[in-house]
This record gives C-alpha cells, sequence and structure tokens, in this order.
C-alpha cells in the first residue's frame, strides 16, 4: 500500500518511491515551505512528477541491477538515453593439488555509456 503522501521540507531532498515509479524530489521553492507530494495512487504521484511545481525537480532515481545468477535481464521502464552499464566478473578459483598450487584466474570489469535499448527487451 503507498503512502498518502510525503512533506519534504525546503532546501531537502527525498527519494521516493511509489507504484513501482522512483523519483529523486528537491525542494529549493524561494518561499522557503515544506511542499507535500501525493502518492496515494499512481495518477496523483505520476501528475505531481510529470508537473512539478516551481521550484521542485523529481528526477528519475538512479536504477541498479545486480544479477547474482542467470544471463538475462530485462531494460527497466525508465531506461533513457544517457545511461552508463557497468559489469564485473568474478575470478576463478586456485587449485591445490598434490604437487600443484596453482592461483586462481583474475575477474574482468567493463563498461559502456549511453547505450540505446528498449524498455521491457531481455538482454543476454
Amino acid at each position: 500500500m503507498a503512502a498518502p503522501s510525503y512533506q519534504i521540507n525546503n532546501s531537502v531532498s527525498a527519494t521516493i518511491t511509489e507504484h513501482f515509479v522512483c523519483r529523486d524530489v528537491t525542494n529549493t521553492h524561494s518561499s522557503g515551505q515544506a511542499i507535500f507530494v501525493p502518492t496515494n495512487t499512481a495518477a496523483e504521484w505520476a501528475s505531481f512528477y510529470n508537473n512539478t511545481p516551481a521550484g521542485v525537480t523529481a528526477t528519475p532515481c538512479d536504477v541498479r541491477i545486480y544479477l547474482t545468477t542467470g544471463t538475462t535481464w530485462t531494460v527497466p521502464a525508465s531506461w533513457s538515453s544517457s545511461n552508463t552499464i557497468e559489469v564485473i566478473g568474478g575470478g576463478a578459483a586456485g587449485k591445490n593439488g598434490s604437487n600443484n598450487r596453482m592461483g586462481g584466474g583474475g575477474g574482468a570489469y567493463s563498461r559502456i555509456s549511453n547505450l540505446s535499448l528498449t524498455p521491457g527487451a531481455s538482454i543476454s
């Protein structure tokens, strides 16, 4: 169940995730007053982050997906052309045989930015 609303004081940021949508909301309104963010329904929440008041921003949250098993992932609905994918592969275990002591293999790291993908697509 969603919270009916959130209060964000002036000069404060808050991460709000409701109805499967995450936004970093920042209140820098010149009045210095707190704002109330309606989140009771998906429609209220969407209306707020799509039509923020003056002095308020609601930017998409960073999405971090950790794959610990498997070989595919689904592109999040919030995917945009400004993105970064980083992957880290673990190294192989060493071997301790009767006369053979061998070190393990090294891990790997790769990074790509601004990759064009379709939200909802399954990526291998």
